[in-house]
C-alpha cells in the first residue's frame, strides 16, 4: 500500500502521462490540420487517413468525427463520380446520370466537378442521339429521321450541331417527295401512266437525296 501510494502521489510520473498527454494532442492537431490541408486540395483519401489517425491519437478531439463522416462522404462521392465517367464511356448515360445523381447527393466540395459531369453526360447523350438520327437519315428512313431530330432540337433549343439544318432539308425532301407522289398517283389514274413514272421517280430521289 505504502509502495503503490508513493507511486500514484511521485510528481514526475504525473508529469510524464500529462506531457504524453500533451503530445498526443498536439500529434492528432497536427493530423488533424494535414487533413484539413489535404481536403481544401480535393485529396479527400488522404484526408480521410489524417483525420483518422488523429481520432486514434485523440478521441476527444472536437469536430474529428463530422470531419471523417465528411470526408468519408467526398471519397464515397468521387467514387461515384468515377464510375459514372466509365458509364458514360460506355454510352450508358441514363446509368451515368444516376451515379452522378448519387454523387451530387453525397457531396459538397466536388458538387462544382460533378454540376460539369452531368452537362457532359447530357451533351454525349444528346450526340449519340444526333448520329442515330442521321443514320435513319442514311437510310433513307427521312420521316423517323425528322422525328428524331425535332425530338433532339426541342431539347437543345440552342442547338447541339447541325439539326435545325437537317429538319429544313428533311421537310422539304418529305414535302417534296408527298408532292410528286400525289402528282404521280393522279397521273395514273387519268392514264398518263410515263408521266407517272416520272413522278414516281422523282418521288423516290427525294428519299435517295442526302
Amino acid at each position: 500500500w505504502h509502495s503503490s501510494s508513493a507511486l500514484a502521489a511521485d510528481p514526475s510520473r504525473q508529469d510524464v502521462a500529462a506531457m504524453r498527454e500533451r503530445v498526443l494532442c498536439e500529434l492528432a492537431q497536427a493530423a488533424l490540420e494535414r487533413g484539413r490541408q489535404n481536403e481544401a486540395d480535393g485529396k479527400f483519401g488522404a484526408a480521410l487517413i489524417e483525420f483518422r489517425s488523429a481520432r486514434d491519437l485523440d478521441k476527444a478531439l472536437p469536430g474529428i468525427d463530422e470531419a471523417i463522416a465528411a470526408a468519408e462522404r467526398e471519397v464515397e462521392a468521387g467514387r461515384l463520380a468515377e464510375e459514372a465517367r466509365m458509364r458514360m464511356r460506355r454510352q450508358e448515360f441514363d446509368a451515368a446520370r444516376t451515379l452522378l445523381d448519387q454523387a451530387f447527393a453525397q457531396s459538397t466540395l466536388l458538387r462544382g466537378g460533378i454540376s460539369e459531369l452531368m452537362v457532359e453526360n447530357r451533351r454525349l447523350q444528346a450526340r449519340s442521339r444526333y448520329t442515330g438520327a442521321r443514320d435513319l437519315e442514311y437510310q433513307g428512313l427521312k420521316q423517323e429521321a425528322l422525328a428524331a431530330f425535332v425530338a433532339l432540337s426541342a431539347e437543345w433549343p440552342d442547338g447541339l450541331e447541325d439539326e435545325k439544318a437537317r429538319i429544313d432539308a428533311l421537310q422539304t425532301d418529305i414535302t417534296g417527295a408527298r408532292r410528286e407522289w400525289e402528282l404521280a398517283t393522279a397521273a395514273e389514274q387519268e392514264g398518263r401512266l410515263a408521266e407517272a413514272i416520272e413522278h414516281y421517280e422523282a418521288s423516290a430521289r427525294f428519299y435517295e437525296r442526302l
